[in-house]
């Protein structure tokens, strides 16, 4: 963010867009309205993620806006990768291109960046139906495994710093979870997190690229995702002592109660439940592993830059 007064935070905007030539210009315009004045050194950038519609050729006349286009449809979270990876800034803010994020939010938004690392506009309500269910209960496991409030996981109104972002840059995944995997990156390493109560518009154009029934496994996928990459010991070892004391529960049933002897089911459960523990351990090693080797890569990438410069 770079404010008249303030010239050494330059901040990039991305907004992915796919099929959106009804919304597009008006969503840029809207951004610019709320920034010119008190803002001077910022860059747009679209992502058009392989349109089939005229979303690129409009983007493309904007004043002020840098375009770049993938020549096929990847997925919102490699729009979003790819504008990481181009944008100058060193604070970065992600909008969506249909007009229901009100870039009111921007300002307040960056200038929260001077405090904490990733800003997160938090909606108040995800509505009826499958799809609000399904973001509740992602963000109260992501509560969960992450030991902080999450309101909003899936949100993708967000700010962040740069070099934090590029640490999990290889654990973001192309699909719609980005947003839902970023926050939880940021929040297991321990980085500072800010959500700010925002009220999402109804779509101003064009059709919504998720659908219910379709991403519907999506959501069981990512919370499956969710707990292998992110603290797994936390559903590991509860699981873990459940089976052990339920084996030891069956085993004393039999010797006590029943025939006797050793119980061929209480021993199953006995070794499932050391075996999930180990499982566990295994799982959280690798997780582990998993962010060091995000640590060496922004280390490797800032140092590279160093050298260009």
């Amino acid at each position: 963010m770079t404010n008249k007064s303030s010239s050494n935070n330059v901040f990039s905007i991305i907004i992915p867009a796919f099929n959106e030539e009804e919304t597009i210009e008006n969503s840029i315009t809207n951004i610019h309205a709320v920034l010119s004045g008190n803002y001077t050194t910022y860059e747009i950038i679209v992502v058009d993620d392989g349109s089939t519609d005229n979303t690129f050729s409009i983007a493309s006349k904007l004043p002020g806006v840098k375009v770049v286009r993938h020549p096929y449809n990847k997925g919102n979270g490699a729009s979003v990768k790819s504008g990481i990876l181009g944008a100058k800034g060193e604070k970065i803010l992600i909008i969506d291109a249909d007009g229901q994020h009100d870039p009111k939010h921007i300002p307040e938004m960056l200038n929260l960046l001077d405090e904490y690392d990733l800003v997160v506009g938090a909606r108040g309500s995800f509505g009826l139906g499958q799809r609000g269910f399904g973001n509740i209960l992602v963000s109260k496991l992501a509560g969960y495994l992450s030991g902080i409030e999450i309101p909003d996981l899936t949100s993708g109104y967000r700010a962040f710093k740069k070099d934090k972002i590029l640490e999990f840059i290889d654990l973001l995944p192309n699909g719609f979870s980005l947003p839902s995997t970023s926050t939880l990156a940021f929040a297991i390493t321990g980085y500072n997190i800010k959500f700010i109560p925002i009220l999402v518009k109804p779509r101003q154009g064009g059709q919504s690229s998720i659908k219910v029934y379709r991403d519907g496994t999506k959501f069981l996928i990512l919370i499956m995702r969710m707990i292998s990459l992110f603290h797994p010991l936390k559903v590991f070892a509860p699981t873990s002592i459940i089976l052990f004391l339920m084996g030891v529960i069956w085993s004393i049933k039999v010797l006590l109660v029943d025939t006797g002897g050793v119980s061929s089911v209480g021993t199953m459960l006995l070794l499932a439940g050391i075996l999930t523990f180990l499982f566990g351990l295994l799982a959280n090693q690798i997780a582990e592993t998993r962010f060091s080797i995000g640590k060496i890569i922004k280390s490797q990438m800032k140092q590279k830059k160093e050298d260009a410069e």
